[in-house]
């Protein structure tokens, strides 16, 4: 299989996996208003307005940077050293951001409910939505790496089981829970969606050692463009606990991905604005 083919197929199945995820979205919001109800639904509205600006702070630049980075690396064949360096320089610009926003939103939930969203029943979601922004973050890390290596499917089955993972949660909380206050129903699915984000990110970094681990293998046999080659042909370098390698990948993250992101913060922020003064 050529180039072009797999850019194709890749395409395809992105473009197909991207309506099906949607198509079941729009399902599952179709259940949960039927379960919390008009008033439950614009309270989670107003909820993700805000939870949106955060996401951004935490993620936005760093999948592209991490799918440039690593396809760059992959194209020229350089050591699984070098993509290593690139995904932990990746992770430590992710961590930084998304645990600084996650700290943000978790100290000042109280402030945004009462003060700027005039709901106190806001300020419970939030504190529990902040502690999905590292986990999201890394996702994108390892979501950027897998694109960046033209292995789509493994990101469209992440993605497919984190929604199930989220629904049946979901599900399972609302028709059990005995406190059906509108400010419960909200937090038990704000609570689905970060154990579904935490589970997602789980199963990156399973895919993510077992795939290191069949490297490590002499005698595994790893697909690679299309075709299968002997890993004990490959020369993979281990990276070291730290260098100046290190360092240098994190710059390259920094520069490609800081840029990206203040252009985003700046279009979040006014969007957020423009959702919480509607209400």
């Amino acid at each position: 299989m050529n180039r072009a083919q797999r850019y194709i197929i890749n395409g395809a199945i992105l473009s197909v996996s991207a309506i099906l995820i949607r198509a079941i979205s729009v399902s599952f919001n179709i259940y949960l208003t039927s379960k919390i109800g008009a008033e439950g639904m614009g309270l989670i509205t107003l909820v993700m307005s805000v939870y949106g600006f955060f996401i951004t702070l935490a993620t936005s630049g760093i999948n592209l940077a991490v799918t440039n980075l690593i396809s760059a690396s992959y194209a020229k064949n350089e050591p699984q050293g070098e993509q290593k360096r690139i995904l932990k320089g990746a992770i430590t610009y992710a961590l930084i951001f998304s645990v600084t926003a996650s700290l943000i939103l978790l100290f000042s939930a109280r402030s945004i409910g009462e003060l700027i969203l005039k709901d106190g029943r806001c300020i419970a979601p939030l504190r529990i939505l902040a502690f999905t922004l590292p986990p999201i973050a890394v996702s994108s890390v390892m979501n950027g790496y897998f694109t960046g290596k033209m292995q789509i499917r493994k990101n469209v089955a992440v993605s497919f089981t984190e929604q199930l993972i989220k629904i049946s949660l979901s599900c399972i909380m609302l028709t059990f829970m005995t406190k059906k206050t509108v400010s419960a129903l909200v937090s038990a699915v704000m609570l689905s969606g970060a154990l579904s984000e935490g589970m997602s990110l789980i199963i990156y970094l399973i895919i993510y050692l077992r795939q290191a681990k069949n490297i490590k293998n002499p005698r595994t046999r790893v697909e690679n463009r299309g075709f299968f080659i002997n890993i004990a042909s490959y020369k993979d370098t281990a990276a070291p606990p730290l260098s100046s390698k290190d360092t240098d990948c994190f710059s390259k993250v920094f520069s490609m991905a800081f840029p990206v992101g203040v252009g985003a913060y700046v279009r979040s922020a006014l969007a957020s604005v423009e959702h919480i003064a509607i209400p």
